[in-house]
């Protein structure tokens, strides 16, 4: 049920000011970096992520990113776990300083970890390939973009990840 909510919830974020005048940023590149928080895999755990989007029209860009996450879960040691996204968004709303966006895309996750018990030892690693449903903002402080982007990647490991972070234009 809190995935549905979630879910609506970034759907509805999507629609506020659809019908606002867009600006021109076709051509426009930016890339960036922040912290991801993520809800379900690994639950209470913090990202290291890098980011980028190159602006095909006015409405539509590409997007990609990069997650290391930085997990330590009890009983597992030398955990390692990253995901990367490529994904279109579509902006809503694309003023001078304010954007609003819907994504969707594809998403892959690789995870491996070892069990080191006293008397039992084993290495567990995995990789999926699924997709991506969010929204985001971006607020432009002149030269430097603050951005805040929810999303739900539906997977094997199904996962909604918030990331905040800082972008600049090139």
């Amino acid at each position: 049920m809190k995935k549905l909510y979630t879910i609506l919830l970034i759907f509805g974020l999507t629609g506020l000011g659809s019908t606002l005048h867009a600006q021109n940023a076709q051509g426009d590149f930016a890339a960036g970096v922040g912290i991801t928080y993520g809800f379900d895999i690994f639950d209470g755990d913090f990202g290291i992520n890098v980011n980028a989007n190159y602006s095909f029209t006015d409405e539509l860009r590409g997007a990609f990113d990069f997650t290391y996450w930085l997990a330590d879960e009890d009983g597992l040691e030398d955990v390692t776990a990253w995901d990367m996204n490529f994904n279109a968004h579509y902006l809503f709303v694309n003023d001078a300083n304010l954007r609003v966006y819907a994504l969707a895309g594809i998403h892959y996750a690789s995870f491996s970890w070892d069990i080191d018990e006293p008397g039992f030892s084993m290495s567990i690693s995995d990789s999926e390939v699924g997709f991506n449903i969010g929204a985001g903002l971006e607020y432009d402080f002149g030269g430097a973009m603050f951005f805040a982007e929810p999303k739900f990647s539906i997977n094997g490991w199904d996962q909604l990840a918030v990331t905040a972070g800082i972008r600049f234009g090139f």
